[in-house]
């Protein structure tokens, strides 16, 4: 008798309907990271020929409030404090309605994350300006905490870009 409700037991544990915890489920093969929409005011577009040097990035920042200061030391710094996607020679595309973004970031809290925008031909502070942060719906004005687990994607880090109306400057 014994035997048999031993076997049963461990028929339950199997199937997973009496709290065994799954220690034996596949990992997740997705990278921890953020994903999500930005999406921007098609009327606030600068000009075509004001966009001939601008480049766009998303940015994931463990630091908030930043000073100017802390931008490049956040950048270099090793581990980064503050991370850039696409690299930087690169851009988010430019005049578009919406654009749809995947971000490979180590785990970790970023109370900061948004749209940075670059303009100019030199690497100065003076060059970029935040275009549009991830923020609670009730409060535009503030950063919302995004928390990337070591388990997978977080979704939904969607973000609104309003070229006439932006967001306060951190630096």
């Amino acid at each position: 008798m014994k035997q048999i409700a031993l076997l049963g037991l461990v028929f339950m544990c199997a199937l997973g309907s009496v709290g065994c915890d799954g220690g034996l489920s596949p990992v997740s093969s997705e990278k921890p990271g953020i994903s999500g929409t930005i999406t921007y005011d098609m009327q606030s577009w600068p000009s075509p020929d004001s966009l001939a040097n601008t480049r766009l990035y998303v940015f994931a920042s463990q630091v908030y409030p930043l000073d100017s200061a802390g931008i490049f030391s956040g950048l270099i710094s090793i581990p980064p404090r503050i991370f850039l996607t696409p690299s930087f020679g690169e851009t988010l595309p430019l005049a578009v309605d919406q654009t749809p973004y995947d971000f490979d970031l180590p785990p970790a809290d970023y109370p900061y994350v948004g749209v940075l925008q670059f303009y100019g031909n030199d690497l100065v502070i003076s060059a970029f300006q935040v275009v549009g942060v991830y923020h609670d719906l009730d409060d535009p004005l503030t950063p919302k905490t995004v928390i990337v687990e070591s388990t997978g994607r977080t979704r939904g880090i969607d973000i609104a870009v309003d070229f006439n109306h932006l967001p306060p400057q951190p630096f």
